[in-house]
């Protein structure tokens, strides 16, 4: 399962008028510079796709471990006082453990039965969140990454979910959702403009906060469609930045600036 696409862009200033006399030093000034920029970009996104792939798999860890206690699968199978009980402490030890935003156990229906949050007045309890692809994907047996804005709590992060069994029967799945902050730290003081987005382009994270939420490139019919439906980013469609790209690897935006790009795909989660 292809995840997130990750894009490292480094602008480059090209000087459009030389003295004629220069142009032969210039024209090896300006590959030298082109070839470091290059050297450099590939470097750094390659170092920054494997931390981020680590870090992804450390945290999916956690969320399989509590999809397999008995607690859990105790509150989805029974669902006694006791149960509900014992599966909301258990969350709550996952949430304050992990450092995590929030931690809930949703039912085969997609119904949210259980949840650390369950005493705040955005509590998840009641809530069916069957349309998200995290509890989608997870109900058929695939354990899920997923990055979006949360449709009660308003705020970005990253979504792990796991499938509970009872024997070979799917009974439900655990969520557990993280700040995406730390994530996004890797690549606070680049140099040049990171982003961690979906596979349509569309940005979720980013060191240039003018391109959150906003689509690298034009959005198709398909994908638009997507996105309102599952509701990844709220209720706002991502507004294009208007980047087109050419084959070398460069490209430009509206206001005239050239990018130089580095695209590493995050491969399956395990």
């Amino acid at each position: 399962m292809k995840l997130n696409t990750i894009v490292q862009a480094m602008t480059i200033t090209l000087i459009v008028t030389v003295m004629g006399g220069l142009y032969f030093l210039y024209q090896q000034w300006n590959e030298s510079i082109h070839d470091e920029s290059r050297h450099h970009a590939s470097s750094t996104i390659s170092n920054l796709h494997d931390e981020i792939s680590i870090y992804l798999e450390v945290q999916a860890k956690p969320v399989k471990t509590l999809a397999q206690l008995p607690a859990t699968l105790a509150v989805l199978d029974t669902g006694l006082p006791v149960d509900y009980q014992q599966a909301n402490q258990l969350l709550d030890t996952f949430c304050s453990t992990l450092e995590a935003l929030t931690c809930y156990i949703m039912d085969a229906k997609g119904t949210t039965i259980a949840s650390s949050n369950r005493n705040s007045p955005k509590s998840f309890i009641g809530k069916n969140y069957s349309f998200r692809p995290y509890f989608k994907k997870a109900i058929k047996g695939k354990p899920c990454v997923y990055l979006a804005l949360g449709v009660t709590s308003k705020k970005r992060g990253i979504y792990f979910s796991h499938p509970v069994f009872k024997g070979n029967d799917i009974v439900g799945i655990v969520v557990i959702k993280v700040s995406v902050k730390r994530l996004e730290q890797k690549f606070a003081n680049l140099s040049g403009i990171a982003v961690l987005g979906d596979q349509a382009g569309t940005v979720f994270a980013t060191n240039n906060k003018k391109w959150l939420f906003k689509s690298l490139w034009e959005t198709s019919g398909e994908d638009s469609k997507a996105l309102d439906s599952n509701r990844q980013f709220g209720n706002t469609s991502p507004v294009s930045l208007g980047i087109t790209r050419n084959t070398d690897n460069e490209a430009i935006d509206i206001d005239g600036n050239y990018y130089l790009l580095r695209e590493r795909v995050i491969e399956r989660i395990p």
